[in-house]
C-alpha cells in the first residue's frame, strides 16, 4: 500500500518514473519528507476521531470531498489539463469513484465504532488483499511461498488485534473493525482495477484523484443524509482544528507524494509506508488517549512483518551456466 494507491494509482502507474529515478538515492531531506507523510497518513485516523466529537463522520467526509475536488480541479486547470475527458477515461474515473467512495465511507464510518489505533491497523491491511486479488486476477503477479507465509503472519496479527477487546469498550468495536477491513478491501479493489483497466496509464494521478473525490460526492452525501439525519453539529475549537487538518493536510500530502515519485525510486519510497500504522497507533495514544496494550503492539508487529514479506521486492540473481 502506498498513499498513491489510495489516491487512485498503484505502483504500476509510476514505472516510467521509476526507471528514470532508480539511480537517485534517498538523502536526509526526502527521508524526512516521507516520515512526515507517514505521520500524516497514520495520524489522520486519530484526527478523524477528534472531529467526530462535533461533526458526524460521513458529513465531515462529504465536506472534505467538496474542498478536495475544488482544490484538485484548480490544480489541473493551473497545469493546463482538462477537467474531464471525453473518452473511456471518464468511465474509468466514475468506476474508480464508486470504489473510492465505499473505501472512505467505511474508513470514516468505522471510526465511530472502534479505536483509531485498531482502525489504522485494519485499514492498512490493503496490500494483503491486493496480493490475494493479484494472484487470482493477474497472470504476472502470483503468490510465492514467501508471500504466502507473509499473509499467514499478517492474518495472525489481524486475528490477535481483533480478539483483543479495547479498554472501555461498549461491545460494538467489532463493527468498526469490520468496516475498516471493508475499506481495505475497497482500496485493494481500486488498485486491482487500475492494474487491469488502465495498463496504458493514460489517466494521470491527479486526474484520477479529482474524479474520485468529485464523483464520489453523491454517494457520500446520500449516505450522510440517511445515516446521520438529525445529527447535532458542535464546533468547538478542537473539533474545528481537527476538521481543518483532515480536510487540507492529507490532500496536500498526496500532491507532495506525486512530486516524490517523480524524483525517487517508488520501491524505496513505498517501504516507508509501513510506518503509517505505527504512527497511527502512537497518534491514537497521544491525541485521543487510547490504551495501547501488548495485544495491540504484538498484532501490529505481526501485521507489519507480514505486509513487509508480501510487498518486498524480490531480487533475482543470475547464475553462471
Amino acid at each position: 500500500m502506498t498513499a498513491i494507491e489510495r489516491s487512485g494509482d498503484s505502483s504500476g502507474a509510476v514505472e516510467g518514473q521509476e526507471a528514470a529515478a532508480q539511480d537517485r538515492p534517498l538523502s536526509a531531506a526526502p527521508i524526512a519528507v516521507m516520515l512526515g507523510l507517514c505521520a500524516i497518513w497514520g495520524g489522520n485516523i486519530a484526527v478523524i476521531k477528534i472531529s467526530n466529537e462535533g461533526i458526524p463522520p460521513l458529513f465531515a467526509l462529504s465536506f472534505r470531498g467538496v474542498f478536495a475536488s475544488v482544490c484538485l480541479g484548480a490544480y489541473l486547470l493551473a497545469l493546463g489539463r482538462p477537467l474531464f475527458h471525453r473518452d473511456r477515461r471518464l468511465v474509468h474515473g466514475i468506476n474508480l469513484a464508486v470504489l473510492f467512495g465505499v473505501d472512505f465511507l467505511f474508513t470514516y464510518w468505522g471510526t465511530a465504532y472502534t479505536d483509531a489505533s485498531r482502525a489504522v491497523i485494519f485499514l492498512y491491511t490493503q496490500p494483503l488483499w491486493t496480493a490475494i486479488g493479484a494472484h487470482l486476477l493477474l497472470k504476472d503477479d502470483r503468490l510465492t511461498g514467501a508471500k504466502a507465509f507473509g499473509l499467514l503472519v499478517a492474518f495472525s496479527g489481524m486475528a490477535w488485534v481483533f480478539l483483543a477487546r479495547p479498554s472501555g469498550d461498549s461491545g460494538g468495536y467489532w463493527v468498526g473493525d469490520l468496516m475498516e477491513i471493508g475499506a481495505a478491501l475497497a482500496w485493494s479493489a481500486t488498485t486491482l482495477y487500475l492494474k487491469m483497466a488502465l495498463r496504458d496509464r493514460s489517466l494521470s494521478e491527479v486526474s484520477t484523484l479529482f474524479y474520485q473525490t468529485l464523483f464520489s460526492l453523491p454517494l457520500l452525501f446520500t449516505m450522510a443524509v440517511i445515516v446521520e439525519r438529525g445529527a447535532v453539529f458542535t464546533l468547538s475549537p478542537g473539533v474545528a482544528a481537527a476538521f481543518a487538518f483532515q480536510t487540507v493536510v492529507p490532500t496536500a500530502s498526496y500532491l507532495v507524494w506525486f512530486g516524490m515519485i517523480h524524483r525517487y525510486p517508488v520501491s524505496q519510497l513505498a517501504a516507508f509506508t509501513l510506518l503509517a500504522p505505527p504512527f497511527g497507533v502512537l497518534a491514537g495514544a497521544v491525541l485521543v488517549e487510547e490504551s495501547v496494550g501488548w495485544s495491540l503492539v504484538g498484532g501490529l508487529g505481526l501485521v507489519s512483518l507480514g505486509i513487509f514479506l508480501v510487498t518486498r521486492p524480490i531480487e533475482y540473481r543470475k547464475t553462471r551456466s
